[in-house]
């Protein structure tokens, strides 16, 4: 399974809407970083093991990304389980995100107990490979906000189309909180998430939720929606690839959250779970409490 591209000319950049481009393919942050740090804590603790003799310090090394990754994978469906339960197989679907940071910390420290319980005076040789794997996260961060520092963070001034042809200003949204998704129906990830967003999107009405579509004539996306059942009012059409081109989008689809002032609270790029999404939701919520009460 891949994230899909854009069909138009997408700018060059490596770093963009929390994705990672490694040749043709757009990565998001989060699970690239995921196997980065797996693969440094393991190629670290194979140089240490190597440097003194020590094939134990290796085989952890090997083994202890794997159980944190499989710890926090764990730990974020069970704090998530009531999203899960509809679809119990999408427990499995981890290209679609959803780790818990501190959970894979736990479970990780865990291990390494474990591991060394009879030798812990070889504790000291897991110091140098958690050293780097720290340096990972770390520079996780910093990439995540330079990207957002030069991101554009308001919702942008475009006109776009309804399914019946009629004009729509995007910034006329505002006023409420507002996710859009950016799609196509050729995308199968697309085509995959839709009938989860547009649950989420009855189940929170005092949330806008807008899909908008790239580059297709309005029968096609219609065709579409109505073999899921989708109400054609969220759905607008975007013929000129303006809103992708003007984010400097990676691929399809990715997905924006604004709060009620058109701020962009945050960005995800490529297929999300249906805990993900209620999770933004949420985090759009508590924005908006916040300044409602900040409000004289």
């Amino acid at each position: 399974r891949h994230d899909c591209l854009g069909s138009h000319r997408l700018r060059p950049r490596d770093l963009a809407m929390n994705a990672i481009k490694i040749g043709p393919f757009p990565i998001p942050y989060d699970r690239f970083f995921l196997l980065l740090a797996i693969l440094v804590i393991g190629v670290v603790a194979e140089l240490v093991g190597r440097r003194t003799n020590n094939k134990a310090v290796t085989a952890w090394g090997w083994n202890v990304g794997f159980v944190a990754a499989l710890v926090a994978r764990l730990g974020f469906v069970l704090t998530h389980l009531s999203d899960f339960l509809p679809q119990p197989l999408s427990i499995f679907f981890i290209w679609q995100g959803g780790f818990s940071l501190l959970w894979g910390v736990v479970g990780g420290v865990a291990y390494t107990l474990w591991f060394f319980r009879k030798e812990p005076q070889l504790l000291r040789n897991t110091l140098l490979p958690v050293v780097a794997v720290t340096g990972v996260w770390v520079t996780s961060q910093i990439m995540a906000v330079s990207n957002g520092s030069t991101s554009h963070q308001v919702l942008p001034s475009l006109t776009l189309y309804r399914l019946d042809g009629s004009e729509v200003a995007l910034e006329s949204f505002k006023g409420k909180p507002l996710v859009i998704n950016v799609w196509a129906t050729w995308c199968p990830p697309c085509r995959r998430e839709m009938p989860m967003m547009n649950e989420v999107a009855a189940a929170n009405p005092e949330v806008t939720f807008l899909f908008v579509d790239q580059g297709e004539d309005a029968a096609t996306v219609e065709a579409f929606i109505n073999s899921i059942d989708m109400p054609g009012d969220t759905v607008l059409l975007d013929p000129g690839l303006e809103f992708s081109r003007g984010q400097g989008m990676v691929g399809y689809p990715t997905t924006f959250f604004y709060d009620a002032s058109g701020q962009r609270v945050s960005v995800r790029f490529g297929e999300l779970s249906r805990a993900t999404v209620n999770d933004q939701v949420e985090r759009l919520r508590k924005t908006e409490q916040l300044e409602t009460t900040a409000t004289p």
